[in-house]
């Protein structure tokens, strides 16, 4: 009989002001469709399968807060059971930017984690005729320098077009991944060198 394979958790929270698109986002990564009709009221999730660099299957759960969540209590015990966090504002509106900063100094209240992508949401293209690119009140330079500053993978996506909206997800988790294998490895080292003190001392005894 086959042995069933171990499946990876990672809990991915989506964060930022109304008309940045959240739900829409996570629609498009998730299911791979364009609903401009939806939105959240609350709390909701979606759940994606994923294969990680090297083999393994992990089902990503991604929540989407609704704008309005901003109770303190509520927010804090989502923010210390997740693995990582996309905050999101919409490129054509300053306020969202200004929200965005607000919401990763929430993060960083209660969990020291860099598992944080900050996305600038309706990106598109220079030949498209969509007036969503004339309208841009945040530069891509802007977006980038604040991630930098606070060491936060850095995307402007669509969730129309589906721009970005993978590849954002990918280096997230990837970065989650990672983090959590290197910390494996360190943890277990401390063991390993735990073990041998104790062998040695052991072995100084007459």
């Amino acid at each position: 009989m086959e042995e069933k394979k171990e499946e990876i958790l990672y809990k991915i929270i989506v964060l930022g002001s109304y008309e940045t698109g959240k739900t829409r986002f996570i629609r498009r990564y998730a299911d791979n469709m364009y609903d401009s009709n939806i939105s959240t009221i609350g709390v909701d999730f979606k759940i994606k399968r994923v294969t990680l660099k090297d083999g393994k299957t992990a089902k990503i759960q991604i929540w989407d807060i609704a704008s309005g969540e901003r109770c303190k209590y509520f927010i804090r015990n989502y923010i210390k059971g997740a693995n990582g966090f996309i905050i999101m504002y919409n490129m054509t509106w300053k306020k969202s930017f200004e929200i965005a900063k607000d919401w990763l100094r929430d993060i960083r209240d209660y969990k020291d984690t860099n598992n944080i992508a900050l996305v600038g949401n309706y990106v598109v293209e220079e030949e498209d005729n969509n007036d969503y690119y004339d309208r841009r009140v945040i530069s891509k330079e802007q977006g980038q320098k604040f991630a930098n500053d606070n060491n936060l993978l850095f995307f402007e996506t669509s969730h129309k077009t589906g721009h970005n909206v993978n590849e954002c997800f990918d280096a997230l988790i990837n970065r989650i991944y990672e983090n959590d294998s290197n910390k494996i490895k360190h943890q277990n080292n401390i063991k390993l060198k735990i073990g041998q003190n104790r062998i040695e001392k052991r072995g100084c005894l007459k």
